[in-house]
């Protein structure tokens, strides 16, 4: 019987769960501190679970080094720098949006006009303006996407750290 057990997260870091054969300890380990609550808790609440009824054997959860506090201030660090950048992002494209309103209001006013007159560019300004929208559109997905998956990080941190401490 192994005393080891590893497990992935979907297209993620693995945590490994070890067992001592001797001390009845377990130990988990991964590389992405994140990734360790979920385990860390399910581990405590079914040796709780398991050890409930046994008086002789207390359970005894404790963490042996110190609190990982510097990647914690890290995290909330980068999660701090992705809303920053989702907020530059966002305005960006208000401000595209607002310019690609203006062309569009030119172009019906030259449209309108009993007498045509050149269109001096605005169609490929248009045109171009659009294609800036529209990857400011997607550039700004791409940040909501790092600000969701960088606070998901943060509130597993955070968890960890209250189950640490408890």
């Amino acid at each position: 019987m192994s005393n080891a057990a590893g497990f992935q997260y979907f297209g993620g870091p693995y945590v490994t769960v070890l067992s001592s054969k001797t001390s009845q300890r377990y130990r988990l380990q991964s590389d992405n501190l994140a990734c360790l609550w979920i385990l860390t808790e399910t581990l405590e609440n079914r040796l709780s679970k398991r050890f409930a009824n046994e008086k002789s054997v207390p359970l005894e959860c404790s963490y042996s080094s110190s609190l990982p506090l510097h990647e914690y201030y890290s995290e909330i660090e980068l999660h701090f720098h992705k809303r920053k950048k989702l907020m530059a992002l966002q305005e960006q494209l208000e401000h595209r949006s607002s310019q690609f309103r203006a062309i569009q209001k030119r172009l019906l006013s030259r449209f309108k006009d009993k007498t045509p007159t050149p269109l001096t560019n605005l169609d490929s300004l248009l045109e171009g303006t659009y294609r800036q929208v529209q990857q400011n559109i997607e550039a700004v997905e791409q940040a909501e996407i790092e600000v969701k998956r960088s606070s998901n990080s943060l509130s597993c941190i955070t968890n960890l750290l209250v189950c640490l401490v408890r």
